[in-house]
């Protein structure tokens, strides 16, 4: 009896190590996240760029107001600054106002968060109309 526990032992610690790591292994690769979120984002290769700017000319900022936000990488500051703009960004889509925009732009030391929390707030919004620009979004409600 003494030979035969002490391979019985180890014997069942590896399998129920083998049966951990199988289970660990199948949550990793086999199960999906609950909701996939996707930023449309369209990147300006030289071509690209020489053709946009001679066909449209920035005419978003001559046909309306816009508020300028600017993050500065300061922490509460950008903090304050991006509840301000929900609040303004809820206002101007519920007023369904066509003539206030907000251009977001960023600053040399701003991280890379502000950017991404400036699209959850757009999207947490509604907000059906933006464009991403070089250094800036710039928001509009309306065609």
């Amino acid at each position: 009896m003494k030979r035969n526990s002490f391979f019985i032992w180890p014997a069942l610690t590896w399998s129920i190590l083998l049966l951990v790591f199988t289970y660990w292994v199948l949550q990793v690769f086999c199960s999906k996240p609950s909701r996939w979120r996707f930023i449309d984002l369209m990147l300006f290769t030289g071509r690209f760029e020489e053709n946009y700017n001679k066909i449209y000319k920035k005419p978003y900022t001559k046909l309306r107001t816009y508020q300028e936000i600017h993050f500065t990488g300061e922490n509460n500051n950008d903090i304050i600054k991006l509840n301000y703009a929900r609040i303004r960004i809820h206002e101007i889509t519920q007023q369904q106002d066509t003539i206030n925009g907000i251009h977001f732009s960023f600053g040399d030391s701003t991280r890379y968060s502000n950017f991404i929390n400036t699209f959850d707030v757009l999207r947490q919004e509604r907000a059906e109309r933006y464009l991403v620009d070089t250094g800036g979004i710039w928001f509009i409600w309306g065609d």
